[in-house]
């Protein structure tokens, strides 16, 4: 029997002010709502460049690049060919036009953080008004899984932070109830639950490069991806007893990983690795966290691969404090987690610009870094 449940309940409004433009060579002050990759983009205009962000600053971020907050003052070092005060912008015009109202706008009030708040949302994509843009959307049904907190996870406040994010950003636009869906059979999500339309939408799901990772083929071909909701590392956990050598993609070539079943893997395949496809690894997939844990723990598997929240909150749930080895200082991708819809859905843009247009508002209004902040705070304070 399929587990629904209506989110219901007003949000609290919270806003916040940023920090000055930034450019090579000098210092920056972080603002809500960023992240390294963010601000690499707009300075180096690579958003992979946030290693070099990073490693200049350790002794004020430390080892996990996730863990930043707002009000931290970082060095930003030049690249290469680049002059102090130079910034070679990746950010879209949009993008860069709503950070600066973020940052100026003295309607909006500067908010404490907790001293745990961590900031690596992804920036809105945009500042238009709702309007008259999307359509009627009287009801519409969310598709989520358990056992991928703290994203989603029928134990956490609101049933985890992506769905209080998706449930807040539908709220705006859809006029009956945002209905949530718990199968967390995750490996039946895209198809037949999505494909088939037993169910609107997906989520969180993390896109590939659609232009040149063939291992997301499948997903870019039959599926429309919402705007970036979230920023994350994706990281290898190994076993204290048998150390990992990762300081090259090479290095992984004969190993074997973990990932459950149902969850992407193109990061695996990205960048050039084709650890998957061109058997260089062998992939194992049973069908929860937690196993592939387990089969960490008796050797079977050398690493397991996930996202650092998921993979961190596993080992404090397990036991496995001082057990398991987080290898953060090479992250084998920074992924964003988005919703999805099968593109045979009748309605697939009408949903698709109805979560877009959600998330602008709620960005607007600091609705988003209100949730954001609360279950992070959380995540961080139990870690």
């Amino acid at each position: 029997m399929i587990d629904r449940w209506a989110i219901a309940g007003a949000l609290c409004l919270l806003a916040g002010a940023g920090a000055a433009q930034e450019s090579c060579g000098g210092s920056y002050t972080l603002g809500r709502g960023e992240s390294l990759s963010l601000i690499a983009e707009r300075l180096y205009g690579d958003r992979e460049k946030w290693t070099v962000i990073h490693e200049a600053n350790r002794a004020v971020i430390g080892d996990s690049p996730d863990y930043v907050q707002s009000g931290q003052t970082l060095t930003l070092p030049c690249l290469e060919g680049m002059q102090a005060g130079d910034a070679r912008t990746g950010a879209p015009p949009e993008e860069a036009a709503l950070s600066e109202t973020a940052r100026s706008d003295p309607a909006l009030p500067e908010t404490a953080l907790p001293d745990t708040a961590v900031t690596r949302a992804a920036t809105a994509p945009g500042t238009e008004p709702l309007g008259d843009q999307v359509p009627p959307i009287p009801e519409i049904s969310l598709l989520v899984a358990d056992d991928f907190a703290p994203f989603t996870d029928e134990a956490a406040p609101g049933g985890g932070l992506m769905i209080e994010i998706a449930a807040a950003a539908l709220a705006e636009v859809v006029t009956g109830d945002v209905e949530i869906v718990w199968i967390n059979d995750r490996a039946a999500h895209l198809d037949p639950l999505l494909s088939e339309q037993r169910v609107d939408l997906g989520l969180p799901w993390s896109r590939p490069d659609c232009e040149g990772d063939q291992s997301g083929e499948t997903l870019c071909r039959e599926f429309l991806f919402s705007d970036p909701m979230f920023e994350m590392l994706s990281l290898l956990f190994t076993d204290v007893d048998r150390p990992l050598i990762y300081l090259s993609d090479a290095d992984m070539a004969g190993h074997t990983l973990c990932r459950p079943l149902g969850l992407p893997t193109q990061d695996l395949d990205g960048q050039g690795r084709n650890w998957v496809s061109g058997g260089l690894v062998t992939l194992v997939q049973p069908r929860s966290v937690a196993a592939c844990f387990e089969m960490l723990q008796a050797g079977s598997v050398d690493a397991v691969a996930l996202n650092e929240f998921t993979g961190r909150a596993a080992i404090r749930d397990l036991g496995l404090d001082g057990q398991v080895v987080v290898l953060d200082r090479r992250p084998l991708a920074v992924e964003t987690l988005h919703a999805v819809v099968s593109k045979s859905h009748p309605r697939a843009e009408d949903y698709i610009a109805a979560v877009n247009a959600g998330l602008r508002d709620i960005r607007r209004s600091g609705i988003f870094q209100q949730i954001l902040d609360r279950h992070m705070a959380l995540v961080w304070a139990s870690l």
